[in-house]
């Protein structure tokens, strides 16, 4: 390397001092890389806590309805639809599933005379469709 090849390389480094010489990092990289994990990391652990933090408060919130319910603390509404809601069945019958969709309630029950399914509107308690099923003689 002749002595104005030197003075070239010389001056490019000083003017330019982020520049990577001979694969080492200068201070400055070097203070911002730390900066740099160090924002990150808290950014890592404050997400991990809000995460964690979220997992909590949503098993407090089912755990506080299902006790709620479990010590039979109800409002006036809910114990009036309860005590309206009397659903007959024929004698001997089965349930064999309910199924929930808003106010309304659909009963599977199996019977002697048959089968059915009964759909009640729980805001009124009263019978909103029964549906029986029945078998004809040919079996069609």
């Amino acid at each position: 390397m002749t002595l104005k090849d030197q003075q070239q390389a010389n001056d490019q480094r000083q003017a330019a001092p982020d520049a990577q010489t001979d694969g080492q990092w200068s201070e400055r990289q070097l203070r911002f890389l730390k900066r740099a994990i160090a924002v990150m990391s808290i950014i890592l652990v404050l997400g991990f806590a809000l995460v964690i933090g979220r997992i909590v408060y949503l098993s407090g919130q089912s755990g506080t309805t299902a006790a709620t319910a479990a010590r039979g603390d109800i409002s006036a509404v809910q114990r009036r639809m309860v005590a309206a809601a009397k659903l007959a069945l024929p004698a001997d019958s089965v349930v064999r599933n309910i199924s929930l969709s808003g106010n309304r309630l659909a009963v599977q029950f199996s019977a002697p005379s048959g089968n059915g399914i009964v759909i009640m509107d729980l805001a009124s308690g009263k019978t909103a469709s029964r549906i029986r099923f029945t078998t004809s003689p040919t079996g069609r």
